[in-house]
């Protein structure tokens, strides 16, 4: 009978021996691979960082030629990249966006505005700017505060915007407002390119509570406005690395539009509820059909009247025709409740089909 010899023991293996060494040094071993991982990490994250920076810079020359195209521009003072991640990731002082069109200058200043990314995901990222901002129409000055605000963006890999997230609380516009919260959702949906009809490409609420408008501005209504709230989807692609002008083109040419799912307006006594849509004529100019449901209509139109801000013959007509249709939702109601259409189109306001305020 042959004997087969077993095979050689683990532990008369030659690297065996480097298992001693390496267990004898397990402290200096993980050192080395705790070293290792951090620089590793450190090397990425900057890495992402100069993508993302590199993207951003080419995005901010675009955006400053697409605002141009439409009358605006932005300044800064001292803008400044950093790929280190202990610093924001962009920098700017005195920045400020302004009109370079219209009757009525306007502009909005940040004294400082940093962009921070996230630590992982350098794609990820926040704007922070100092609790205070100045507003300036026509010459007035408004200074606002603030007291929180958080803005977060998500950028896909060519730093195009995919989300957006705003919430500011308790904003103090000096001379005209104070609003307690105002919060502004986007958000980018992927479509299939091969879609038989026309898809939301992107969808955006707006939600502004409790705004208290100074006593002094001349207004309808009481001076307390609690809820403001519109949800609108953009219908069809609109290519973001082609000029804002070129792109809105082909988007119009491709029968895009704007689709307003629900919209919400309490402003007491006047409490309006409704959906629509905006399209847009060859110049730009906006059609919006508004279908809505509303309570103190009427209201509303007659002080608006009394202000001298919409006609008198079409309004007299409007509350006529509002009238006849108009009723009590509940017996309790001391206001009555009418659903009617309203629409803008070249210029003209119109409720009921019939023009109450001329645009010029």
């Amino acid at each position: 009978m042959i004997k087969i010899k077993s095979p050689l023991s683990l532990k008369k293996l030659p690297f065996n021996i480097n298992y001693k060494i390496l267990k004898n040094n397990r402290l200096g071993v993980f050192s080395f691979l705790f070293a290792f991982t951090i620089m590793f990490l450190f090397i990425n994250i900057t890495l992402a960082r100069n993508a993302v920076i590199r993207n951003i810079k080419a995005q901010l020359s675009q955006a400053i030629q697409n605002l141009n195209e439409i009358g605006l521009d932005i300044s800064y003072e001292n803008l400044e990249f950093n790929n280190i991640f202990i610093y924001p990731i962009l920098e700017a002082h005195n920045f400020q966006i302004y009109n370079l069109q219209g009757n009525a200058l306007w502009n909005v200043r940040f004294p400082d505005l940093t962009v921070h990314s996230s630590l992982f995901n350098a794609q990820n990222l926040e704007i922070k700017f100092s609790n205070y901002a100045e507003l300036r129409y026509n010459a007035q000055n408004y200074p606002t505060t603030f007291e929180n605000t958080n803005i977060q963006l998500n950028l896909d890999e060519k730093s195009h915007l995919e989300v957006l997230k705003t919430d500011l609380e308790n904003i103090n516009i000096k001379n005209f407002a104070k609003i307690q919260s105002l919060i502004w959702h986007l958000n980018k949906i992927e479509t299939s390119v091969k879609a038989p009809i026309m898809l939301p490409t992107t969808e955006s609420s707006l939600e502004i509570n409790n705004i208290a408008l100074n006593g002094l501005l001349n207004y309808p209504l009481t001076s307390q406005i609690r809820r403001i709230f519109i949800k609108a989807n953009v219908i069809g692609k609109i290519d973001a690395d082609n000029s804002f002008l070129l792109s809105a083109e082909n988007w119009l040419q491709s029968g895009g539009f704007i689709e307003i799912p629900s919209f919400m307006i309490s402003w007491d006594p006047l409490l309006m509820v409704g959906r629509g849509t905006i399209t847009f004529n060859e110049k730009f100019s906006p059609q919006i059909q508004l279908h809505t449901s509303s309570k103190a209509i009427q209201e509303l139109l007659n002080d608006l009247l009394k202000i001298d801000f919409i006609e008198k013959k079409g309004t007299f007509v409007a509350n006529i025709l509002l009238g006849a249709k108009s009723f009590k939702l509940k017996k309790e109601d001391k206001h009555l409740t009418v659903s009617t259409p309203i629409t803008y189109s070249d210029g003209k306001l119109a409720v009921e089909n019939v023009t109450i305020k001329t645009i010029q």
